[in-house]
């Protein structure tokens, strides 16, 4: 090999060294939020303190700010995914006061892992999702939330909200206007599957009251309760659909709409497919469903349903 030839090849090598050192460099000085970050949760206190174990409320924050506000937890970065130390066991974290809003725009997953309940100690609402925020909860109890206005479990304010293998129980929203004992859904999209809302009381919509879109699949609304309208589910649909499918409705209660109240602002199809209304009553109309909108049932079953008024002859609705 000539000297000349030598040289280019040497000079061909170290530019490519260079070229790899400048993307490596690169990565570095601009690094973006598409990896997510786990963050666990080490305690059931419900505290900040800087004491070496990482508790729910500090975990949110960090997701929240996309950094580590709080020490004790790992940094929150993109869209992040928080879960619960094996060590905690089946376990209880009771809340002392409201956590902070959920505002991670990159998206924020909670999973209980089966084993995780978040009380709201019967005083505060257990989640409140800001608008364009995707919240997912997975395999988590929430139980004991309380709102004097909407949403005793959850409040979801334009967010993406969904529900997976989750349990929602005795969560209430009683006072005025006292809307969605476990959730409250306004302008967002909702989607609630494999789960089970039982035991929730509210104003309206005992189990969910719903103002967006809301999916439900595979689910069971149980024993819920509405001092009006919903007592399983309740909502007017501003724009959005509402669909229902492989789901049991069962011994909820209402004024109207035992199982399902769903009123309409706008002549949406909604549709229940392969659901179970059952032993749901209302004291005035529809003791399984009250409906005012376009709503299609297929392969359905009522049974056992009860309402102390006739719809034909004191009411435009139609009910079931």
């Amino acid at each position: 090999m000539t000297a000349k030839a030598l040289i280019s090849r040497r000079f061909s090598t170290l530019l490519t060294i260079v070229m790899m050192l400048s993307v490596l460099i690169g990565s570095a000085a601009f690094p973006t939020n598409a990896r997510a970050a786990s963050i666990t949760v080490t305690t059931l206190a419900d505290d900040t303190a800087l004491d070496g174990q990482c508790s729910l409320r500090e975990a949110i924050i960090n997701a929240n700010n996309d950094d580590a506000t709080h020490a004790d937890c790992f940094t929150g970065t993109g869209a992040d995914i928080i879960s619960f130390s094996d060590a905690l066991g089946t376990a209880t974290i009771t809340l002392t006061s409201a956590l902070p809003n959920i505002t991670d725009l990159d998206g924020l997953t909670i999973n209980g892992g089966e084993n995780i309940t978040v009380s709201g100690n019967n005083l505060y609402q257990v989640f409140y999702v800001n608008e364009g925020v995707p919240l997912t909860l997975d395999s988590l109890t929430v139980a004991n939330g309380y709102s004097a206005t909407e949403g005793g479990g959850v409040g979801n304010y334009g967010g993406n909200l969904t529900i997976t293998k989750s349990t929602f129980s005795d969560n209430s929203a009683t006072d005025y206007p006292g809307n969605g004992g476990g959730v409250f859904n306004t302008w967002g999209i909702l989607t609630i599957t494999n789960s089970a809302f039982s035991g929730n009381s509210a104003t309206n919509g005992g189990g969910v009251w719903n103002e967006g879109s809301l999916t439900i699949t595979n689910s069971t609304f149980s024993g819920n309760s509405a001092a009006y309208d919903g007592g399983g589910v309740g909502g007017v649909i501003n724009g959005g659909t509402l669909t229902i499918t492989n789901s049991t409705f069962s011994g909820n209660s209402a004024i109207e709409g035992g199982g399902l109240y769903n009123s309409y602002w706008n002549d949406n199809d909604s549709t229940i497919n392969n659901s179970t209304f059952s032993d749901n009553s209302a004291t005035e109309y529809g003791g399984g469903v009250s409906n005012s909108g376009m709503l299609t049932i297929t392969n359905s079953t009522f049974s056992g349903n009860s309402a102390t008024k006739n719809p034909s002859t004191t009411s435009p609705k139609r009910h079931s």
